[in-house]
């Protein structure tokens, strides 16, 4: 997608490393606070370009994203809000699946030329290693890339890649010399741990089952989509995986999951489900905050590839 917000783009007049034009649509909202948030009741109005990203994400399998901003040079990673239920001592708002999305963060910020030495943009505090977490950075409700984890069941980082927001167009050839290598060694890490189907007993595809890890139990359960395929994004590591659907007995399976990376395809494993009775589907995940205070510990979050671009003039964090 090149741009979530052509409206500011295009309604930019006078661009510049620190522009006071862009960053709203024509209706004066930042889409990158208008998604659905799962700590917070949104009170923005849903816009076009908000809602239609949401119907997208709806209709495909995706499993790993990175939406692109202007004004810092770091690799963000979620929650970019939070509560009690997720934040830690450190000041950090983090999901069960900490590990993957420090991995993946890491993995940009190590592949890019410069990123890794956390460079300091004017009027920035040093990023370590090139990476943060976002609501360890500062908070934001309502962004794309926790409504993408949470709802989208997709692994999504944020990549702010320049310090100023409106480079000349004569230095872009040196932004995608700076993160060509980068975004390359991103987009492989969708062959991290296992993919396959769930079936029934006569090799049928059953959509709509819950597959995960023990121990990173989604506040919205990973499913199996409409051809009864699921991802779950893991390091290399032991897990046992837990398959379960109304009118059928769960299955769990224990597994050693290897770097996937290596050969280009993740570990594929099919599930088998007994038949038990007729039930209906799980019902979807409803658009509200999942994450309240009062939820319990237990329940904190543990191919296509897609990159969702919102460029150095799109959606601005």
């Amino acid at each position: 997608m090149p741009s979530m917000n052509p409206d500011g783009f295009e309604g930019t007049k006078n661009p510049g490393c620190f522009p006071l034009e862009g960053r709203y649509n024509s209706n004066g909202e930042d889409l990158n606070r208008n998604f659905p948030d799962g700590f917070i009741s949104n009170p923005s109005t849903v816009q076009p370009e908000t809602q239609a990203v949401m119907d997208w994400i709806k209709t495909e399998t995706f499993v790993l994203s990175a939406n692109l901003h202007g004004g810092a040079l770091v690799a963000s990673y979620p929650f970019d809000n939070g509560n009690s239920v997720t934040i830690t001592s450190d000041g950090i708002s983090t999901t069960l699946d900490n590990d993957v999305f420090v991995h993946l963060a890491k993995t940009y910020s190590t592949s890019h030329a410069t990123m890794h030495n956390g460079h300091v943009c004017e009027m920035r505090d040093p990023f370590t290693g090139g990476i943060t977490n976002g609501f360890g950075w500062y908070q934001v409700g309502g962004g794309m890339q926790d409504y993408n984890y949470i709802w989208g069941q997709c692994f999504e980082i944020t990549l702010e890649l320049s310090c100023c927001k409106y480079p000349p167009e004569e230095e872009l050839p040196s932004f995608w010399n700076d993160n060509k290598l980068a975004l390359i060694e991103y987009i492989k890490q969708i062959h991290l741990g296992v993919k396959g189907r769930v079936m029934d007993k006569d090799g049928e595809s059953i959509a709509d089952v819950i597959v995960e890890a023990r121990g990173r139990r989604h506040v919205c359960p990973y499913k199996t989509n409409r051809d009864g395929e699921y991802y779950l994004m893991l390091l290399p590591g032991i897990y046992v995986l837990n398959a379960t659907a109304p009118g059928y007995k769960s299955v769990l399976q224990m597994m050693n999951i290897s770097d996937g990376t290596q050969d280009f395809s993740a570990l594929t494993y099919d599930f088998i489900l007994p038949d038990v009775s007729a039930a209906p589907k799980l019902a979807s995940c409803p658009t509200t905050p999942r994450y309240t205070e009062s939820t319990s510990t237990t329940l904190k979050p543990a191919i296509n590839t897609l990159i969702l671009i919102s460029t150095l003039y799109a959606v601005f964090r």
